[in-house]
């Protein structure tokens, strides 16, 4: 008795693993699936056009930048790696947060040790921050400036339609 359950057990083994062998080599083609979805057929012209009018979506990151010049560590304002001047931006490393929404809507942070200096441009206003001095900045962008007034700016330049601009590009 004891025989044939020590026989019946060592056959265990190999079979259970050549059943997940098998199991293997048998997902993926069923995971993966046979279809492909059949899209409708477009130009290059008609696609650009497409691409011209779907909004820019909303995104944002981290961006880390390393400033390796050559030159020594320039002093800065006391403010730490989060000061928005040109000593601090030209040596050292710097983290900033980015975040885009279209074109009037944008807003950077740079941050420090502690500290965080941000500038937001919402429409006509950019505003700016800084954690060190607990200080704001407003200002208000001039009309010709403003990325909505981009087409009233030269009544000059015609308007073109997406399509226009796609036949453009693809001559």
């Amino acid at each position: 008795m004891r025989n044939s359950t020590n026989r019946r057990l060592r056959w265990a083994v190999p079979v259970a693993a050549g059943a997940v062998v098998a199991t293997v080599a048998i997902m993926p083609s069923i995971a993966v699936g046979r279809d492909h979805p059949v899209l409708p057929e477009r130009s290059a012209g008609s696609l650009l056009a497409a691409l011209m009018t779907s909004p820019a979506p909303a995104l944002s990151g981290t961006v880390v930048e390393t400033a390796r010049l050559g030159l020594p560590d320039l002093p800065t304002s006391g403010s730490g790696q989060a000061a928005l001047s040109w000593q601090n931006l030209a040596t050292g490393t710097h983290t900033a947060r980015v975040w885009l929404d279209g074109a009037q809507r944008q807003r950077i942070a740079l941050l420090g040790d502690l500290a965080e200096s941000d500038v937001v441009h919402n429409g006509g206003d950019v505003w700016v921050y800084s954690s060190s001095t607990n200080s704001v900045e407003h200002v208000t962008l001039p009309t010709g400036t403003r990325a909505s007034d981009s087409a009233a700016a030269d009544p000059a330049m015609p308007v073109l339609t997406p399509d226009q601009v796609a036949a453009r590009v693809l001559t």
